[in-house]
Protein backbone atom coordinates (compact mmCIF):
# COMPACT_ATOMS: atom_id res chain seq x y z
CA UNK A 1 0.00 0.00 0.00
CA UNK A 2 1.35 3.85 -0.78
CA UNK A 3 1.24 6.13 1.35
CA UNK A 4 -1.83 7.92 0.59
CA UNK A 5 -3.31 4.56 1.16
CA UNK A 6 -1.75 4.37 4.58
CA UNK A 7 -2.93 7.96 5.63
CA UNK A 8 -6.57 7.26 4.52
CA UNK A 9 -6.46 4.09 6.31
CA UNK A 10 -4.99 5.82 9.29
CA UNK A 11 -8.04 8.63 9.16
CA UNK A 12 -10.39 6.46 8.74
CA UNK A 13 -9.41 4.23 12.33
CA UNK A 14 -8.86 7.15 13.60
CA UNK A 15 -11.64 9.56 13.04
CA UNK A 16 -14.71 7.19 11.78
CA UNK A 17 -14.64 4.10 13.35
CA UNK A 18 -14.95 5.66 17.22
CA UNK A 19 -17.55 7.81 15.84
CA UNK A 20 -18.31 9.87 19.03
CA UNK A 21 -18.39 5.95 21.03
CA UNK A 22 -15.27 6.51 22.79
CA UNK A 23 -16.45 6.28 26.37
CA UNK A 24 -15.25 6.15 29.95
CA UNK A 25 -16.30 2.99 31.37
CA UNK A 26 -15.88 1.91 34.80
CA UNK A 27 -16.07 -2.23 36.04
CA UNK A 28 -16.62 -2.62 39.67
CA UNK A 29 -15.88 -6.06 41.18
CA UNK A 30 -14.69 -5.97 44.30
CA UNK A 31 -15.55 -8.79 46.25
CA UNK A 32 -15.15 -11.96 43.73
CA UNK A 33 -12.32 -14.65 42.91
CA UNK A 34 -9.75 -13.58 40.62
CA UNK A 35 -11.77 -16.29 37.97
CA UNK A 36 -14.16 -13.73 37.95
CA UNK A 37 -11.91 -10.86 36.29
CA UNK A 38 -10.88 -13.66 33.74
CA UNK A 39 -14.29 -14.36 32.80
CA UNK A 40 -15.23 -10.39 32.15
CA UNK A 41 -11.45 -9.73 30.50
CA UNK A 42 -12.27 -10.44 26.96
CA UNK A 43 -14.88 -7.71 26.91
CA UNK A 44 -12.93 -5.23 28.64
CA UNK A 45 -10.05 -5.78 25.69
CA UNK A 46 -12.68 -5.11 22.99
CA UNK A 47 -13.88 -2.33 24.46
CA UNK A 48 -9.99 -0.83 24.93
CA UNK A 49 -9.94 -1.68 21.31
CA UNK A 50 -12.62 0.07 20.20
CA UNK A 51 -11.26 3.28 22.05
CA UNK A 52 -13.17 3.09 25.57
CA UNK A 53 -11.52 4.32 28.25
CA UNK A 54 -11.80 1.97 31.33
CA UNK A 55 -10.90 1.90 35.07
CA UNK A 56 -11.40 -1.68 36.74
CA UNK A 57 -11.62 -1.59 40.67
CA UNK A 58 -10.42 -4.92 41.88
CA UNK A 59 -8.99 -6.91 45.13
CA UNK A 60 -6.44 -8.37 42.49
CA UNK A 61 -3.68 -6.29 40.72
CA UNK A 62 -4.14 -6.70 37.02
CA UNK A 63 -1.07 -9.95 35.35
CA UNK A 64 -1.15 -8.53 32.10
CA UNK A 65 -1.78 -4.58 32.19
CA UNK A 66 -3.36 -2.45 29.24
CA UNK A 67 -3.16 0.76 27.40
CA UNK A 68 -6.56 2.83 28.29
CA UNK A 69 -7.26 0.57 31.48
CA UNK A 70 -6.70 1.90 34.89
CA UNK A 71 -6.50 -0.23 37.49
CA UNK A 72 -7.19 0.53 41.18
CA UNK A 73 -6.91 -2.12 43.96
CA UNK A 74 -8.73 -1.11 47.05
CA UNK A 75 -6.61 -2.40 50.18
CA UNK A 76 -9.19 -2.83 52.59
CA UNK A 77 -11.17 -4.84 49.88
CA UNK A 78 -8.35 -6.65 49.18
CA UNK A 79 -7.10 -7.68 52.22
CA UNK A 80 -11.18 -8.57 53.18
CA UNK A 81 -11.24 -11.05 50.13
CA UNK A 82 -8.20 -12.73 50.57
CA UNK A 83 -8.63 -13.11 54.28
CA UNK A 84 -12.95 -14.33 53.42
CA UNK A 85 -12.08 -16.15 50.15
CA UNK A 86 -8.84 -17.54 50.38
CA UNK A 87 -7.55 -17.36 54.04
CA UNK A 88 -10.97 -18.89 55.71
CA UNK A 89 -12.65 -20.86 53.18
CA UNK A 90 -12.24 -24.12 55.80
CA UNK A 91 -13.15 -27.00 54.08
CA UNK A 92 -13.76 -29.00 57.15
CA UNK A 93 -16.81 -26.35 57.65
CA UNK A 94 -18.07 -28.20 54.17
CA UNK A 95 -17.66 -31.18 55.79
CA UNK A 96 -19.93 -31.12 58.54
CA UNK A 97 -22.29 -29.26 56.99
CA UNK A 98 -21.90 -25.81 59.00
CA UNK A 99 -21.17 -23.80 55.78
CA UNK A 100 -23.38 -20.76 55.65
CA UNK A 101 -25.74 -20.08 53.05
CA UNK A 102 -24.78 -17.35 50.87
CA UNK A 103 -28.52 -15.52 51.32
CA UNK A 104 -27.05 -15.36 55.48
CA UNK A 105 -23.82 -14.19 54.63
CA UNK A 106 -24.69 -12.09 51.50
CA UNK A 107 -26.56 -8.77 53.54
CA UNK A 108 -23.29 -8.89 55.53
CA UNK A 109 -20.58 -9.24 53.06
CA UNK A 110 -22.82 -5.84 50.87
CA UNK A 111 -23.11 -3.89 54.03
CA UNK A 112 -18.94 -4.02 54.87
CA UNK A 113 -18.22 -3.53 51.11
CA UNK A 114 -19.82 -0.44 51.29
CA UNK A 115 -17.94 0.65 54.58
CA UNK A 116 -14.51 -0.98 53.39
CA UNK A 117 -14.78 1.66 50.00
CA UNK A 118 -14.71 4.73 51.41
CA UNK A 119 -11.89 3.52 53.97
CA UNK A 120 -9.60 3.20 51.29
CA UNK A 121 -7.01 5.81 50.33
CA UNK A 122 -7.12 4.82 46.71
CA UNK A 123 -10.70 5.14 46.00
CA UNK A 124 -10.71 8.32 48.22
CA UNK A 125 -7.62 10.06 46.12
CA UNK A 126 -9.86 8.51 42.90
CA UNK A 127 -12.83 10.81 44.06
CA UNK A 128 -11.45 13.54 44.67
CA UNK A 129 -10.00 13.50 40.97
CA UNK A 130 -13.56 14.12 40.27
CA UNK A 131 -13.65 11.27 38.13
CA UNK A 132 -16.59 11.01 34.77
CA UNK A 133 -18.35 8.00 33.36
CA UNK A 134 -20.49 6.95 31.26
CA UNK A 135 -21.38 3.98 32.27
CA UNK A 136 -20.55 1.45 35.36
CA UNK A 137 -20.29 -2.54 34.82
CA UNK A 138 -21.37 -3.80 38.24
CA UNK A 139 -20.31 -7.15 39.68
CA UNK A 140 -23.23 -8.65 40.43
CA UNK A 141 -21.63 -10.01 44.05
CA UNK A 142 -22.44 -7.87 47.02
CA UNK A 143 -21.33 -4.88 44.29
CA UNK A 144 -24.47 -2.24 45.49
CA UNK A 145 -22.14 0.45 46.29
CA UNK A 146 -21.26 1.19 42.37
CA UNK A 147 -25.01 1.89 41.87
CA UNK A 148 -24.60 5.26 44.56
CA UNK A 149 -21.04 5.96 42.53
CA UNK A 150 -23.28 5.57 39.24
CA UNK A 151 -25.77 7.89 40.48
CA UNK A 152 -23.13 10.61 41.48
CA UNK A 153 -21.15 10.27 38.48
CA UNK A 154 -24.68 10.37 36.31
CA UNK A 155 -23.83 7.45 34.52
CA UNK A 156 -25.65 4.42 33.51
CA UNK A 157 -25.47 0.94 34.96
CA UNK A 158 -25.24 -2.95 33.64
CA UNK A 159 -24.80 -5.46 35.94
CA UNK A 160 -22.37 -8.90 34.95
CA UNK A 161 -22.62 -11.98 36.08
CA UNK A 162 -19.53 -14.87 35.85
CA UNK A 163 -22.24 -17.67 37.08
CA UNK A 164 -25.52 -18.03 37.54
CA UNK A 165 -28.18 -15.89 38.40
CA UNK A 166 -29.15 -15.46 42.67
CA UNK A 167 -32.87 -15.26 43.43
CA UNK A 168 -32.92 -12.17 44.58
CA UNK A 169 -32.43 -10.58 40.88
CA UNK A 170 -35.78 -12.91 39.64
CA UNK A 171 -37.70 -10.20 41.97
CA UNK A 172 -35.16 -6.59 41.12
CA UNK A 173 -35.86 -7.61 36.87
CA UNK A 174 -39.68 -8.33 37.18
CA UNK A 175 -39.68 -11.85 36.23
CA UNK A 176 -40.98 -15.59 37.40
CA UNK A 177 -38.40 -17.71 36.88
CA UNK A 178 -39.14 -21.83 35.99
CA UNK A 179 -38.81 -22.79 39.59
CA UNK A 180 -40.71 -26.30 38.58
CA UNK A 181 -37.78 -27.56 36.64
CA UNK A 182 -34.63 -25.22 37.42
CA UNK A 183 -33.43 -25.80 40.65
CA UNK A 184 -32.38 -23.17 42.90
CA UNK A 185 -28.19 -22.32 42.93
CA UNK A 186 -28.04 -22.82 46.79
CA UNK A 187 -29.42 -25.91 47.53
CA UNK A 188 -28.37 -27.38 43.95
CA UNK A 189 -31.77 -29.59 43.13
CA UNK A 190 -31.20 -32.08 40.53
CA UNK A 191 -33.97 -32.14 37.94
CA UNK A 192 -36.61 -33.38 37.93
CA UNK A 193 -37.46 -31.95 41.48
CA UNK A 194 -39.71 -33.24 44.33
CA UNK A 195 -42.75 -31.38 45.59
CA UNK A 196 -40.53 -30.19 48.62
CA UNK A 197 -37.69 -29.15 46.50
CA UNK A 198 -39.99 -27.37 44.13
CA UNK A 199 -41.39 -25.50 47.21
CA UNK A 200 -37.92 -24.22 48.21
CA UNK A 201 -36.70 -23.11 45.12
CA UNK A 202 -39.92 -21.22 44.44
CA UNK A 203 -39.90 -19.38 47.78
CA UNK A 204 -36.56 -18.57 47.56
CA UNK A 205 -36.71 -15.38 46.06
CA UNK A 206 -38.90 -13.96 48.30
CA UNK A 207 -36.46 -15.15 51.06
CA UNK A 208 -33.58 -13.32 49.07
CA UNK A 209 -35.48 -10.47 48.47
CA UNK A 210 -36.28 -10.21 52.62
CA UNK A 211 -32.89 -10.70 53.77
CA UNK A 212 -31.67 -8.20 51.15
CA UNK A 213 -33.79 -5.21 52.39
CA UNK A 214 -31.81 -5.08 55.43
CA UNK A 215 -29.01 -4.64 53.33
CA UNK A 216 -29.80 -2.44 50.80
CA UNK A 217 -31.63 0.80 53.62
CA UNK A 218 -27.80 -0.06 55.24
CA UNK A 219 -26.36 0.81 52.23
CA UNK A 220 -28.35 3.26 51.08
CA UNK A 221 -27.91 5.59 54.00
CA UNK A 222 -23.97 4.99 53.80
CA UNK A 223 -24.08 6.09 50.12
CA UNK A 224 -26.20 9.17 51.03
CA UNK A 225 -23.89 10.16 54.02
CA UNK A 226 -20.31 8.94 52.33
CA UNK A 227 -21.17 11.02 48.66
CA UNK A 228 -23.28 13.43 50.22
CA UNK A 229 -25.96 12.63 47.91
CA UNK A 230 -29.18 13.05 49.95
CA UNK A 231 -31.49 12.77 47.18
CA UNK A 232 -30.35 9.71 46.10
CA UNK A 233 -33.52 7.13 45.25
CA UNK A 234 -33.44 4.10 47.45
CA UNK A 235 -30.49 1.38 45.80
CA UNK A 236 -33.62 -1.18 45.23
CA UNK A 237 -35.00 1.29 43.00
CA UNK A 238 -31.48 1.76 41.37
CA UNK A 239 -31.21 -1.99 40.81
CA UNK A 240 -34.55 -2.26 39.00
CA UNK A 241 -33.93 0.38 36.96
CA UNK A 242 -30.19 -0.70 35.81
CA UNK A 243 -29.85 -0.56 31.93
CA UNK A 244 -28.84 -4.41 30.95
CA UNK A 245 -27.88 -7.83 32.19
CA UNK A 246 -24.76 -9.98 31.37
CA UNK A 247 -25.04 -13.31 32.42
CA UNK A 248 -21.83 -15.08 32.22
CA UNK A 249 -23.70 -17.86 31.10
CA UNK A 250 -24.91 -20.34 28.42
CA UNK A 251 -28.07 -22.97 28.07
CA UNK A 252 -25.59 -26.45 28.97
CA UNK A 253 -23.54 -25.04 31.93
CA UNK A 254 -26.62 -23.27 32.61
CA UNK A 255 -30.32 -24.05 32.42
CA UNK A 256 -32.55 -23.34 29.70
CA UNK A 257 -35.13 -21.45 31.05
CA UNK A 258 -36.95 -17.42 29.90
CA UNK A 259 -35.35 -14.42 30.31
CA UNK A 260 -36.78 -10.85 29.98
CA UNK A 261 -34.95 -9.37 27.24
CA UNK A 262 -32.77 -7.21 29.28
CA UNK A 263 -30.77 -10.19 30.47
CA UNK A 264 -28.55 -10.98 27.71
CA UNK A 265 -26.22 -14.42 28.02
CA UNK A 266 -23.01 -14.24 27.03
CA UNK A 267 -20.98 -17.25 28.98
CA UNK A 268 -17.50 -18.37 28.11
CA UNK A 269 -16.15 -14.83 26.27
CA UNK A 270 -12.78 -16.03 27.90
CA UNK A 271 -12.53 -19.48 26.12
CA UNK A 272 -9.25 -19.28 23.67
CA UNK A 273 -10.27 -20.38 20.25
CA UNK A 274 -6.86 -21.71 19.65
CA UNK A 275 -4.55 -24.34 21.87
CA UNK A 276 -1.21 -23.48 21.71
CA UNK A 277 1.34 -26.56 22.56
CA UNK A 278 1.99 -27.42 26.41
CA UNK A 279 5.17 -25.85 27.63
CA UNK A 280 8.74 -28.11 27.38
CA UNK A 281 8.67 -29.39 30.88
CA UNK A 282 4.95 -30.12 30.92
CA UNK A 283 4.82 -31.68 27.36
CA UNK A 284 7.87 -34.07 28.36
CA UNK A 285 5.91 -35.08 31.75
CA UNK A 286 2.92 -36.04 29.73
CA UNK A 287 4.77 -38.43 27.37
CA UNK A 288 5.52 -40.11 30.14
CA UNK A 289 2.54 -41.79 30.62
CA UNK A 290 0.75 -43.94 27.72
CA UNK A 291 -2.67 -43.90 28.88
CA UNK A 292 -2.87 -40.05 29.28
CA UNK A 293 -2.95 -37.45 32.33
CA UNK A 294 -5.29 -36.08 34.31
CA UNK A 295 -5.59 -31.74 35.85
CA UNK A 296 -6.14 -30.80 39.37
CA UNK A 297 -7.36 -27.17 39.96
CA UNK A 298 -9.38 -26.42 42.74
CA UNK A 299 -9.91 -23.05 41.35
CA UNK A 300 -8.39 -19.69 42.89
CA UNK A 301 -10.74 -19.91 45.82
CA UNK A 302 -9.36 -22.26 47.12
CA UNK A 303 -5.39 -23.53 48.32
CA UNK A 304 -4.52 -26.63 48.36
CA UNK A 305 -1.88 -26.22 51.07
CA UNK A 306 -4.56 -25.49 53.40
CA UNK A 307 -6.50 -28.69 52.68
CA UNK A 308 -6.61 -30.63 56.14
CA UNK A 309 -3.70 -33.58 56.54
CA UNK A 310 -5.71 -36.24 55.40
CA UNK A 311 -7.38 -35.03 52.34
CA UNK A 312 -3.68 -34.21 50.79
CA UNK A 313 -2.55 -37.78 51.97
CA UNK A 314 -5.76 -39.37 50.48
CA UNK A 315 -5.00 -37.49 47.44
CA UNK A 316 -1.84 -37.94 47.15
CA UNK A 317 -1.76 -41.69 48.16
CA UNK A 318 -4.08 -42.41 45.54
CA UNK A 319 -1.65 -40.60 43.19
CA UNK A 320 0.99 -42.66 44.14
CA UNK A 321 -1.30 -46.06 43.21
CA UNK A 322 -2.35 -44.89 40.27
CA UNK A 323 1.40 -44.98 38.56
CA UNK A 324 -0.33 -46.02 34.79
CA UNK A 325 -1.72 -41.74 34.67
CA UNK A 326 0.26 -38.95 35.00
CA UNK A 327 -0.74 -36.03 37.28
CA UNK A 328 -0.87 -32.30 37.09
CA UNK A 329 -2.18 -30.40 39.74
CA UNK A 330 -2.41 -26.42 40.06
CA UNK A 331 -0.71 -25.81 43.45
CA UNK A 332 0.54 -22.86 45.28
CA UNK A 333 2.02 -22.06 48.97
CA UNK A 334 4.43 -24.65 50.70
CA UNK A 335 5.06 -27.80 48.60
CA UNK A 336 6.66 -31.09 49.68
CA UNK A 337 9.27 -32.51 48.63
CA UNK A 338 8.42 -36.43 48.56
CA UNK A 339 5.35 -36.17 46.18
CA UNK A 340 4.94 -38.79 43.84
CA UNK A 341 6.69 -39.45 41.04
CA UNK A 342 3.90 -39.07 38.57
CA UNK A 343 2.91 -36.33 39.80
CA UNK A 344 3.95 -32.79 38.46
CA UNK A 345 2.69 -29.32 40.39
CA UNK A 346 2.80 -25.96 39.84
CA UNK A 347 1.51 -22.27 40.79
CA UNK A 348 0.44 -21.50 37.39
CA UNK A 349 -0.69 -23.92 33.95
CA UNK A 350 -2.09 -22.88 30.97
CA UNK A 351 -4.94 -24.21 31.61
CA UNK A 352 -7.00 -24.41 28.63
CA UNK A 353 -4.00 -25.51 26.42
CA UNK A 354 -4.00 -28.32 29.26
CA UNK A 355 -7.73 -28.98 28.96
CA UNK A 356 -7.66 -29.00 24.94
CA UNK A 357 -4.86 -31.60 25.51
CA UNK A 358 -5.48 -35.01 23.41
CA UNK A 359 -4.03 -37.01 26.47
CA UNK A 360 -6.07 -35.40 28.81
CA UNK A 361 -7.96 -38.11 30.83
CA UNK A 362 -10.28 -35.42 33.56
CA UNK A 363 -10.61 -32.67 34.88
CA UNK A 364 -10.48 -32.02 38.96
CA UNK A 365 -12.68 -28.88 39.51
CA UNK A 366 -14.37 -27.20 42.36
CA UNK A 367 -16.65 -26.35 39.51
CA UNK A 368 -16.81 -22.65 39.47
CA UNK A 369 -18.83 -21.22 36.20
CA UNK A 370 -15.92 -20.38 33.74
CA UNK A 371 -13.59 -23.46 34.91
CA UNK A 372 -16.61 -25.43 33.90
CA UNK A 373 -17.14 -23.27 30.47
CA UNK A 374 -13.56 -24.08 29.37
CA UNK A 375 -13.72 -27.72 30.23
CA UNK A 376 -16.88 -27.74 27.74
CA UNK A 377 -15.60 -25.41 25.19
CA UNK A 378 -12.33 -27.78 25.48
CA UNK A 379 -13.77 -31.19 25.52
CA UNK A 380 -12.41 -31.96 28.48
CA UNK A 381 -14.42 -34.55 31.27
CA UNK A 382 -14.75 -33.30 34.53
CA UNK A 383 -14.90 -34.87 38.12
CA UNK A 384 -16.24 -32.15 40.41
CA UNK A 385 -15.80 -31.59 43.88
CA UNK A 386 -17.66 -28.65 44.72
CA UNK A 387 -16.88 -26.33 47.69
CA UNK A 388 -19.29 -23.39 47.88
CA UNK A 389 -22.00 -20.92 46.09
CA UNK A 390 -22.60 -22.16 42.48
CA UNK A 391 -20.18 -24.85 42.67
CA UNK A 392 -22.64 -27.69 43.50
CA UNK A 393 -25.28 -26.56 40.84
CA UNK A 394 -22.43 -26.16 37.96
CA UNK A 395 -21.09 -29.79 38.12
CA UNK A 396 -24.40 -31.60 38.85
CA UNK A 397 -25.65 -29.74 36.12
CA UNK A 398 -22.67 -31.02 33.82
CA UNK A 399 -23.13 -34.54 35.56
CA UNK A 400 -26.91 -34.66 34.31
CA UNK A 401 -25.98 -33.96 31.02
CA UNK A 402 -23.56 -36.32 30.72
CA UNK A 403 -19.86 -35.00 30.58
CA UNK A 404 -19.27 -35.66 34.58
CA UNK A 405 -18.60 -37.22 37.32
CA UNK A 406 -19.17 -35.50 41.13
CA UNK A 407 -18.11 -36.49 44.32
CA UNK A 408 -18.23 -34.52 47.71
CA UNK A 409 -15.17 -33.83 50.21
CA UNK A 410 -17.96 -35.41 53.01
CA UNK A 411 -17.75 -38.83 51.34
CA UNK A 412 -14.49 -38.64 49.74
CA UNK A 413 -12.08 -41.19 50.23
CA UNK A 414 -8.80 -43.19 48.74
CA UNK A 415 -11.65 -45.61 46.66
CA UNK A 416 -14.07 -43.10 45.99
CA UNK A 417 -11.04 -40.87 44.06
CA UNK A 418 -9.50 -43.55 42.43
CA UNK A 419 -13.22 -45.38 41.50
CA UNK A 420 -13.37 -41.59 39.71
CA UNK A 421 -9.80 -41.52 38.03
CA UNK A 422 -10.11 -45.09 36.91
CA UNK A 423 -14.05 -44.42 35.19
CA UNK A 424 -12.78 -41.50 33.52
CA UNK A 425 -9.81 -43.31 32.10
CA UNK A 426 -11.53 -46.14 31.39
CA UNK A 427 -14.75 -45.09 29.83
CA UNK A 428 -14.80 -43.07 26.07
CA UNK A 429 -18.78 -42.19 27.12
CA UNK A 430 -17.48 -38.52 28.83
CA UNK A 431 -15.12 -37.24 26.37
CA UNK A 432 -17.82 -38.51 23.82
CA UNK A 433 -20.67 -36.52 25.13
CA UNK A 434 -18.11 -33.61 26.12
CA UNK A 435 -17.06 -33.23 22.66
CA UNK A 436 -20.45 -33.42 21.25
CA UNK A 437 -21.32 -30.86 23.93
CA UNK A 438 -18.38 -28.52 22.68
CA UNK A 439 -19.83 -28.99 19.16
CA UNK A 440 -23.17 -27.35 20.77
CA UNK A 441 -21.26 -24.79 22.98
CA UNK A 442 -19.67 -23.01 19.85
CA UNK A 443 -22.65 -23.11 17.44
CA UNK A 444 -23.76 -19.54 18.44
CA UNK A 445 -25.13 -16.68 15.82
CA UNK A 446 -22.48 -14.84 17.73
CA UNK A 447 -18.97 -15.25 19.50
CA UNK A 448 -19.89 -14.58 23.43
CA UNK A 449 -17.35 -11.25 23.45
CA UNK A 450 -18.83 -10.05 20.45
CA UNK A 451 -22.15 -10.67 22.14
CA UNK A 452 -21.17 -8.51 24.90
CA UNK A 453 -19.46 -5.67 23.00
CA UNK A 454 -22.49 -5.23 20.94
CA UNK A 455 -24.84 -5.18 23.93
CA UNK A 456 -22.34 -2.42 25.94
CA UNK A 457 -22.43 -0.04 23.38
CA UNK A 458 -25.89 -0.22 22.88
CA UNK A 459 -26.63 0.67 26.40
CA UNK A 460 -24.12 3.68 25.41
CA UNK A 461 -25.51 4.54 22.26
CA UNK A 462 -29.10 4.44 23.80
CA UNK A 463 -30.33 7.32 25.95
CA UNK A 464 -32.47 4.61 27.84
CA UNK A 465 -33.42 0.61 27.78
CA UNK A 466 -36.31 0.58 29.56
CA UNK A 467 -38.13 -0.85 26.51
CA UNK A 468 -35.82 -4.14 27.51
CA UNK A 469 -37.33 -4.13 30.50
CA UNK A 470 -40.36 -6.98 31.94
CA UNK A 471 -43.60 -4.93 32.37
CA UNK A 472 -43.94 -7.30 35.51
CA UNK A 473 -41.09 -5.13 37.38
CA UNK A 474 -44.22 -2.49 38.44
CA UNK A 475 -46.28 -5.35 39.79
CA UNK A 476 -45.79 -7.10 43.76
CA UNK A 477 -44.39 -10.35 44.13
CA UNK A 478 -47.98 -11.60 44.43
CA UNK A 479 -49.17 -10.13 41.33
CA UNK A 480 -46.54 -11.21 39.65
CA UNK A 481 -46.99 -15.13 40.30
CA UNK A 482 -50.58 -13.76 39.50
CA UNK A 483 -51.70 -15.07 42.92
CA UNK A 484 -54.28 -12.74 43.58
CA UNK A 485 -56.08 -14.39 40.10
CA UNK A 486 -55.46 -17.93 41.19
CA UNK A 487 -56.43 -16.74 44.73
CA UNK A 488 -59.71 -15.26 43.75
CA UNK A 489 -60.53 -18.23 41.33
CA UNK A 490 -60.02 -20.60 44.25
CA UNK A 491 -61.90 -18.34 46.17
CA UNK A 492 -65.19 -18.57 43.52
CA UNK A 493 -64.34 -22.28 43.28
CA UNK A 494 -64.65 -22.84 47.15
CA UNK A 495 -68.22 -20.11 46.99
CA UNK A 496 -69.91 -22.63 44.08
CA UNK A 497 -68.71 -25.52 45.91
CA UNK A 498 -70.16 -24.48 49.15
CA UNK A 499 -73.42 -22.85 48.07
CA UNK A 500 -74.08 -25.95 45.91
CA UNK A 501 -73.43 -27.98 49.01
CA UNK A 502 -75.58 -25.42 50.99
CA UNK A 503 -78.70 -26.13 48.41
CA UNK A 504 -78.42 -29.63 48.78
CA UNK A 505 -78.84 -30.09 52.13
CA UNK A 506 -81.34 -27.64 51.80
CA UNK A 507 -83.34 -29.90 49.27
CA UNK A 508 -82.82 -32.58 51.73
CA UNK A 509 -83.97 -31.35 54.72
CA UNK A 510 -86.82 -30.24 52.65
CA UNK A 511 -87.49 -33.87 51.51
CA UNK A 512 -86.68 -35.21 55.14
CA UNK A 513 -88.98 -32.84 56.87
CA UNK A 514 -92.35 -33.86 54.15
CA UNK A 515 -91.76 -37.60 54.88
CA UNK A 516 -92.17 -36.92 59.03
CA UNK A 517 -95.12 -34.81 58.31
CA UNK A 518 -96.64 -37.53 56.19
CA UNK A 519 -95.83 -40.44 58.93
CA UNK A 520 -97.92 -38.04 61.54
Amino acid sequence: MDLKGLLVTFFFHVFLIPNGLCENILFFHPVSTYSHRISVWPLVQKLVAKGHQITFISPYPCKTPLPNVTEIVPEPMSSFVHQYIHGDLDISRRIDGTMDLMQDNAPIVATMTCGMLFESPDIQKWLASDPHYDLVVVDWFMSDCALGLAYKFKAKTMYYAASCLTPLYYELFGFVPDTASVPEFEYHFSSPMSFYERFVTTVQPLVWTRKMGVSYDAVTDTLREKLNIPAMPHVKELAKNTSLFLLGEYVLDGYPQPLPPNIIRVGGMHCNEKINPLPKDLAEFVKGSSEGFVYISLGSGVNPNNLPQHFQDMFFNSIKKLTHIQFIWKWSGYKKTDLPKNLHIGEWFPQQDILGHPKLLAFVTQGGRPSIQESICHGAPVIGLPVMADQDLNSERLRDIGGAIVLQFASLTESTFQNAITEMASSKKYKTRMNQLSKIFHDRPMKPVDTALWWTEYVLRNENTAHLRSLSTNLTWYQRRSLDVWGTILLAITASITLLLYIIMLVLNFFKGGRKVKKE
